[in-house]
């Protein structure tokens, strides 16, 4: 006899994935993602302002600028 499955204990997770457009690429990279994550349970948004991206991923805004700053700075060695 086949039993069903105990479905009380199943947790879905949603991750959340943010892209602070302050570069050409990264914004075109970060559309590209939410097309291609479309109907997941990624949920994709671009962002301008590194204060909205906080604000939407509940995050201190010291955190992304932190990471911004790192990101600009690995950026400009490549040139």
């Amino acid at each position: 006899m086949k039993t069903k499955p105990n479905l009380v204990g199943l947790m879905l997770f949603v991750a959340l994935s943010a892209f602070s457009g302050y570069s050409q690429a990264r914004n075109h990279y970060g559309r590209v993602h939410a097309l291609l994550t479309q109907g997941s349970l990624i949920n994709v948004r671009v962002f301008k302002d590194c204060k909205e991206t906080a604000q939407w991923l509940g995050v201190p805004l010291d955190l992304l600028t932190a990471e911004v700053a790192r990101a600009k700075h690995s950026d400009d060695r490549k040139d």
